[in-house]
């Protein structure tokens, strides 16, 4: 289950590498981000579940925001196309920083919410912390 996790995360980040469409790079982001909660469900650990449970918080709240920025951009400019929103911090510059906060804490930055899920939920799997094959921790 932790392959398929990896899998996920890896399989989310590349596809919404190839987006043109705004709303769609929001949710294969978001299949990216929600392979980090499986990941640290998987490891069968207090630490990995506390850690999922608040990247799931994280997420709920930093994609909810990045589909209402979309949304009220698409209700503006009447596209999705992330090459069509040119210019857009001279337009609308306060909403421009708040769209760029967004997306940085989405992304998962040093200080935003989520670098320190991410450094949590891998720091279990570099110090060995789980089995070969993902079948929970390893005997003592």
């Amino acid at each position: 289950m932790i392959f398929l996790s990896i899998v996920g995360i890896i399989y989310g980040a590349l596809v919404s590498l190839m987006q043109k469409d705004m709303k769609k790079l929001v949710a294969y982001s978001s299949v990216s981000h929600l392979g980090f909660c499986t990941l640290g469900i998987f490891v069968l650990t207090p630490l990995g579940l506390s850690g999922s449970v608040l990247q799931q918080i994280n997420h709920g709240i930093s994609t909810g925001a990045l589909f209402l920025i979309v949304g009220i951009l698409y209700e503006r400019r009447h596209t999705r196309e992330i090459s069509e929103y040119g210019g857009i911090s001279n337009v609308m510059p306060v909403y421009a920083t708040i769209t760029m906060i967004m997306f940085l804490s989405s992304m998962g930055t040093a200080a935003a919410q989520r670098f320190r899920r991410r450094v949590h939920h891998l720091a279990r799997h570099i110090h060995g912390k789980v089995a070969v094959g993902g079948m929970g921790p390893p005997p003592e």
